[in-house]
């Protein structure tokens, strides 16, 4: 036979039910400035407000932001850059220094009015100027026949600023009707490369990460704020806007410099390289400004709000050691 079990203790009646002692704990306030209060024992010490993981996958997003950023930036500018607007009337400055155009048409001029004369009665009819590097650049019979100087070099600039953007460096042309293919680190190299660069074709490249390339930003910066706290959050992101534009600006300051500086060996050519290349690198800080202004625009309230509030929270609740 079993011993029998001691009767509990019954509880007078109408007396209140035990205490929850976790009813008993004091409420914790969490804020940027630190914990007032004591946190719950079985708060989750990786992912809760207390652990390590959330803080730091926070910082990883943010520094995340600033690398995909600082791409996008340049993928829009670089992408303006080589856009049709913006490429045309540099590639015609870079034919027209590169082709010496005024004094091919000074000595070809008598010629081509004679041969556009000759041809006028075929409207499909094209004249060449001799010597002009971009011989698929034409003129009609009849541009060559009546138009004056200034009209026929614009004519002809323009058409091979389109021909090069369309078809890149390889319509380019010596004077032996050869391609041209100048050294590495010579001006009339870099010419060519300058010329590649401004392409249709780099422009759609260009173009297809622009989108992917915010879209990722956006994310990283959404994912950044809402794993932060508080008002620190905010002025996070508005530091990592700064940053991106610092790093924006910097960047397209050396180029420039470069450009300035080690681009210009004294002849024609060179300097209208020179501030072509200049002008195309500067476009990135343009960019920088408008994210510096959103970047302050962000931190400078949520610094205040932070310092307003978090001002206040000290006031009210006494600082509790845990």
């Amino acid at each position: 036979m079993s011993a029998r079990r001691p009767d509990r203790p019954r509880e007078p009646a109408g007396a209140p039910p035990p205490a929850d002692p976790a009813l008993d704990r004091p409420a914790p306030v969490v804020t940027e400035e630190g914990t007032f209060g004591t946190l719950p024992e079985d708060l989750d010490a990786t992912l809760g407000e207390g652990g390590w993981a959330r803080p730091f996958v926070a910082r990883l997003a943010l520094a995340g932001f600033v690398v995909v950023a600082v791409a996008w930036v340049y993928a829009v500018s670089a992408a303006q850059a080589t856009s049709r607007e913006v490429a045309l009337p540099a590639l015609a400055r870079t034919v027209a220094a590169l082709s010496e155009v005024d004094g091919l048409l000074a000595l070809h001029r008598p010629d081509i009015a004679v041969a556009g004369a000759s041809r006028a009665a075929d409207p499909a009819a094209r004249v060449a100027l001799p010597g002009f590097p971009v011989p698929d650049a034409t003129l009609t019979a009849i541009e060559a026949r009546d138009a004056n100087a200034d009209a026929q070099r614009a004519l002809l600039l323009s058409r091979a600023a389109g021909v090069l953007y369309d078809g890149g460096a390889g319509a380019l042309l010596v004077e032996d009707g050869t391609a041209a293919d100048a050294g590495l680190f010579s001006t009339e190299g870099a010419t060519r490369r300058l010329i590649a660069a401004l392409s249709s074709s780099n422009h759609r490249a260009l173009g297809a990460l622009v989108w992917p390339l915010g879209a990722v930003a956006l994310v990283l910066g959404a994912a950044a704020v809402a794993l932060g706290r508080g008002f620190a959050r905010f002025v996070a992101l508005g530091g990592a806007l700064l940053v991106t534009a610092a790093l924006a600006a910097a960047v397209a300051l050396a180029l420039r410099w470069t450009a300035e500086t080690l681009g210009d060996d004294g002849s024609v050519l060179a300097a209208e390289l020179t501030a072509v290349v200049a002008e195309v690198a500067w476009t990135p800080a343009r960019h920088a400004r408008w994210l510096a202004a959103a970047g302050l625009a962000i931190a400078i309230p949520a610094l205040l709000l932070a310092a307003v509030f978090g001002g206040i929270r000290r006031a009210e609740v006494a600082p509790v050691e845990r």
